[in-house]
């Protein structure tokens, strides 16, 4: 069992065995609910997603990314992005593609800004996952919601291709976003 206890008193249980005690102020309960819940949402995340791969890719969101990003993918606002229509939105470009597929491969961390309401976050890489079910939970995600235009799906290839490159930090793709919002990629 996987115990998270906060300075307010509450707590967060999730399937592994480790126990974290954010060391954080008193005084500021909220931020230190929210690290710690965070690091455990990457830990659960990471350590999980093998369970998940051989599902189909609607089970794979559901088990490994629906408990932050919510299963009909409207995330949390100011913690968690929305990914439906977003993402499809995203997709639309090669630029756009790459930077999902890394997104899934390394994680993003730090401050990001999605629809004008900061999120300062942590979602996990899921690069031991197969360029397969990498591409297929991504082809998942770019179908939930009404896109304004259907996106082209992935392939294992796209993902091979983008892994090739070599890892990066999930703050290079919190840098790599910022880029991609200034062109207008992602809006």
């Amino acid at each position: 069992m996987f115990n998270i206890d906060f300075a307010s008193g509450n707590k967060f249980r999730s399937g592994l065995v480790a126990r974290i005690i954010y060391g954080g102020s008193n005084s500021a309960p909220n931020r230190s609910a929210s690290q710690a819940l965070s690091l455990s949402v990457a830990l659960w995340f990471v350590a999980g997603w093998h369970n998940a791969a051989a599902a189909d890719p609607k089970s794979s969101y559901l088990t490994r990314c629906s408990m932050c990003h919510q299963s009909n993918a409207q995330g949390l606002p100011g913690q968690f992005p929305q990914l439906a229509g977003r993402s499809a939105q995203i997709a639309q470009t090669a630029e756009g593609r790459r930077y999902l597929v890394r997104v899934a491969l390394w994680g993003i961390y730090g401050p990001i800004d999605v629809n004008g309401t900061p999120i300062n976050g942590l979602m996990p890489g899921v690069a031991g996952a197969s360029d397969a079910e990498i591409s297929d939970v991504l082809n998942h995600v770019i179908s939930i919601g009404k896109p304004a235009k259907p996106a082209k799906p992935f392939k294992p290839a796209d993902v091979a291709a983008v892994r090739a490159e070599g890892k990066v930090s999930g703050t290079d793709n919190a840098a790599l976003r910022k880029t991609l919002v200034a062109s207008g990629v992602i809006k």
